[in-house]
């Protein structure tokens, strides 16, 4: 698989990620509780990379949600991390 293919697909995994937490108030409210940002950020930082990041780093430290996710998605829950890794040029997670 060739380099831009494996970032789209993990930017593709972070948008559905995205897109899970937004179907439930309580998911999102947990995320922008957690990442610092509010609803109004959204829309300006959507399409910044940095995001979709944080995005993934929330759903990797909160267990029983990625798997809720990843059920709900038919995704399997060990494509995460690397999407992560892929995204953010590490494999560490800020705890």
């Amino acid at each position: 698989m060739q380099k831009t293919q494996i970032i789209s697909q993990a930017t593709d995994i972070a948008i559905l990620a995205l897109q899970f937490m937004t179907e439930d108030v309580a998911r999102l409210t947990g995320f922008f509780q957690d990442t610092g940002l509010n609803p109004e950020d959204i829309t300006d930082l959507i399409q910044k990379p940095e995001f979709l990041i944080a995005t993934l780093e929330y759903m990797l430290k909160n267990e029983s949600l990625l798997l809720a996710f990843c059920a709900h998605k038919n995704i399997k829950p060990e494509e995460i991390f690397p999407a992560y890794i892929t995204l953010s040029g590490t494999d560490e997670i800020t705890f």
